[in-house]
């Protein structure tokens, strides 16, 4: 049996390199056919042995993107529906249940579930498995403590530097949403409020501080949308919006910060209300 051709060795001659050899050292036709065949079977060898581990490599490849593919899958819809709450505070999640509603194995929801419990969404009570992550009151004042010393920094220095044309787009989005509000469209109003709080941020310029909101961006998520479903808190929260822009467009940077204030207080209380707190 021919064994597999260490690639340690692929450092023999080529075909041109015996010839060469050959006429060099006066060794006859009979001897240098026989050289020749000896070194185009080691090529051939060499050949056979890059292939297979080409294809080993490959195979490997394709099954590792293929398993975090899965494992993706799985964490970014759980995560969404925490964040959404399709699952709700404390509701337990079932390795079964949920792979099942996925499509996947669960050996990627199990993995998925880990990384979200790092993300402090998911927690696990031993012998009972994991659950989603309760609110507690620590976690929302911890949260909008947080937003209140950022964003105030943000604006102080946003309402300075930013350009008129920077602004527009923001008025322009928020000039039409009234009729969101009639036709209950969450999405066109929780959008608003994103780019509202995420311009305050990006347009102060530091990307420190970009990025320490970033941090808390899952959990402001989940807790916005846990504000809303207050009645009326939708249409509540437009108007403190609208006023908070107002100021801004004014560069009244008092005026614009007392308004985020309130409105950043409204919505820690409004969330706290319907943890039921």
């Amino acid at each position: 049996m021919r064994r597999r051709m260490d690639l340690n060795e692929a450092h023999a001659p080529g075909v041109q390199e015996v010839r060469s050899s050959g006429e060099n050292f006066g060794v006859g036709e009979k001897d240098f056919r026989r050289l020749r065949r000896i070194s185009e079977s080691w090529i051939q060898e060499v050949c056979k042995a890059y292939s297979a581990i080409g294809s080993d490599a490959m195979s490997e490849q394709t099954t590792a993107v293929k398993y975090a593919s899965l494992r993706d899958r799985a964490y970014w819809a759980i995560k969404d529906a925490i964040i959404h709450c399709r699952y709700k505070p404390g509701e337990p999640l079932l390795e079964e249940r949920v792979s099942r509603e996925l499509g996947v194995s669960r050996t990627p929801v199990r993995e998925a579930l880990r990384e979200l419990q790092r993300d402090g969404l998911v927690r696990y009570i031993q012998g009972k498995g994991a659950f989603v992550a309760d609110i507690s009151i620590q976690d929302v004042h911890e949260v909008f403590f947080l937003r209140r010393v950022l964003e105030a920094a943000a604006l102080r220095v946003t309402i300075q530097r930013y350009r008129k044309e920077d602004l527009e787009p923001l008025i322009e989005l928020f000039s039409g949403l009234d009729r969101k509000v009639e036709s209950l469209d969450y999405d066109a109003l929780f959008e608003s409020d994103i780019r509202l709080h995420g311009f305050i941020v990006d347009m102060a310029g530091n990307k420190r501080l970009t990025h320490f909101v970033s941090v808390l961006g899952d959990q402001i998520e989940r807790l916005r949308r846990v504000s809303a479903t207050m009645p009326g808190r939708m249409r509540q929260s437009l108007e403190e919006h609208r006023a908070i822009l107002a100021a801004i467009q004014a560069r009244d940077v008092e005026s614009a910060e007392s308004r985020l204030m309130r409105h950043l207080n409204n919505v820690e209380k409004t969330v706290l209300v319907v943890s039921g707190y």
